[in-house]
């Protein structure tokens, strides 16, 4: 029939190894060029400002009391995990850093928990797929 020789059985899982470890890679180097200028100063100029200000009060004692209309508003447009993850934070680090932190927990969540999901229907390889297809989407 033919005249090549046999595939080894091991030609697979060599190959799968190396997928593996190529698909590693890319989410590593991604992660990194996303966050690589996240603490860089005036970095965030766009958004957070309307976002995090309010978790100033939790870092400076007396700022923004509680009562304030827009302040008390804002709380309430917020998803309360995140309220409460940047209130405990913001009463360590300043809202910025917090905010930062929150992100990349966020991000790593995203990643292990499309693994993860991904996984449990079909194998670990095609699971990492679908996290390097969650890090392209950024």
């Amino acid at each position: 029939m033919s005249d090549s020789p046999p595939v080894p059985p091991r030609a697979w899982p060599r190959a799968a190894v190396v997928a593996a470890a190529l698909m590693l890679t890319y989410i590593v180097v991604a992660s990194v060029v996303r966050f690589s200028s996240a603490l860089q100063p005036f970095v965030a100029e766009t958004d957070w400002k309307q976002w995090v200000w309010q978790y100033w009060r939790y870092h400076i004692d007396g700022a923004f009391p509680a009562g304030h209309a827009i302040t008390d508003y804002t709380f309430n447009a917020q998803p309360p995990l995140y309220h409460a993850a940047m209130a405990a934070l913001s009463s360590v680090f300043v809202p910025v850093t917090a905010a930062n932190i929150v992100n990349w927990f966020a991000w790593l969540c995203g990643i292990a928990g499309i693994t993860l999901a991904v996984k449990a229907r079909t194998n670990w390889l095609v699971g990492l797929a679908g996290a390097v297809l969650l890090v392209r989407d950024d």
